[in-house]
């Protein structure tokens, strides 16, 4: 009988004839007589092994965080793409793009493929951003002439309070 990941679809064949399944596919059952028991892997994982079975854990690699994997049957790592820059992505087997979380507004991510929300950089004090997903610093801006911003990571600016001396 053929082991997982394998199958046989000719009568009378012997066990050592079994056919494997191919890349980006994987079995998991015994005793197989047809190609269908070979499965596509998931969207968000992949496998590039060639008569890959399972018994009991989670069917072919599974793309890392900072990625997606939005098309079943891959069979390169390659097949992972980086979440954009402005984004990040802190779980593995993400199946689309729409898994990369965006960066805050008051933020910036400048590198694609981040994993974690430490990933997204404050704007300066005295600067401002209202764009979220933000990829470049310069989406920063400084506060207009008359406010100003004291605090890292904001989405506007304050107005100037003077306290002007009495007399």
């Amino acid at each position: 009988a053929c082991v997982a990941g394998r199958y046989q679809d000719q009568n009378a064949a012997p066990d050592y004839e079994c056919k494997r399944c191919g890349i980006g596919l994987y079995g998991d059952a015994t005793k197989s007589t047809k190609a269908t028991a070979c499965k596509e892997c998931p969207k968000g994982r992949w496998s590039a092994v060639i008569g890959y079975g399972i018994t009991s854990e989670t069917a072919c690699t599974v793309c890392s965080k900072g990625k997606y994997n939005d098309q079943p049957r891959q069979y390169t790592i390659l097949a992972c793409k980086d979440c954009d820059a402005g984004t990040f992505n802190n779980a593995s087997g993400s199946q689309a793009k729409s898994s990369c979380k965006l960066c805050n507004a008051g933020t910036y991510n400048t590198k694609s493929g981040s994993i974690d929300i430490s990933s997204c950089f404050e704007c300066n004090t005295g600067k401002f951003s209202t764009k979220s997903s933000s990829q470049t610093s310069d989406d920063c801006k400084a506060c207009p002439i008359g406010q100003n911003q004291p605090v890292t990571g904001q989405t506007s600016c304050n107005e100037n309070l003077c306290k002007c001396p009495s007399g």
